[in-house]
């Protein structure tokens, strides 16, 4: 006598990378607070990209720090790539004199990983007319991108930092001049993968068996 059984075998298709992005984000410099530089002269303006500058025209260098940027990625989130856009103009003749230096922060002053050196162009016009364009991240650094792996030479960066309300750009003037440079805005793009759900696979078989009478 032959009779057939159904064997069931049950797989899980390996869990896929599922990247997504966030952003771009202004610091939104609320409260003030967080949007401070010794020197700096309205430094909140940074907030936005409207042609009001945060503006240094002190001599030696310090730091501008722009926080709070409202993140929320997911806390299974593994961060891939930062991308950061900024504007700005200088004043003086002399292109050093109109370079900035800028960076991430995680605890809201100290510098993660490495710096970015951008020279903004001259605009000694009032109103001014003419601001630099940087997309930090991107290749070249002139162009927009739609992703990045870019991680600031060495800035590990966990989901948990990212939303904290210390985590976003520096600031610096490379150069002890005193000519006018001004930062009209800055925006942070961060691209992260999470694991996707496992897939379950069903695979069935129809085996005959001979049973005996």
């Amino acid at each position: 006598m032959m009779c057939r059984a159904l064997l069931l075998l049950l797989a899980f298709a390996p869990a896929a990378w599922a990247q997504n992005s966030q952003g771009p984000l202004f610091t939104n410099c609320s409260p003030s607070s967080e949007c401070v530089g010794s020197g700096w002269t309205t430094p909140t303006n940074v907030a936005t990209c409207d042609a009001t500058y945060a503006t240094w025209n002190e001599t030696p260098a310090t730091p501008l720090n722009a926080t709070v940027l409202g993140f929320s990625l997911p806390a299974n989130a593994t961060v891939v790539g930062v991308k950061v856009y900024h504007e700005g103009n200088g004043n003086h003749a002399n292109a050093l004199a109109r370079t900035i230096k800028i960076g991430l922060t995680k605890d809201g002053s100290t510098i993660c990983g490495a710096t970015r050196d951008r020279q903004y162009p001259r605009d000694n016009t009032n109103p001014f007319t003419t601001d630099g364009t940087f997309w930090e991240g991107c290749s070249p650094s002139t162009a927009d991108c739609t992703s990045t792996d870019d991680m600031w030479g060495g800035c590990t960066l966990t989901a948990s930092e990212v939303n904290a309300t210390t985590f976003g750009i520096v600031w610096e003037d490379v150069n002890d001049s005193s000519e006018a440079l001004r930062i009209d805005c800055g925006q942070v793009t961060v691209y992260y993968g999470v694991p996707a759900a496992r897939r379950q696979i069903i695979f069935s078989q129809t085996r005959a068996t001979r049973r005996s009478a």
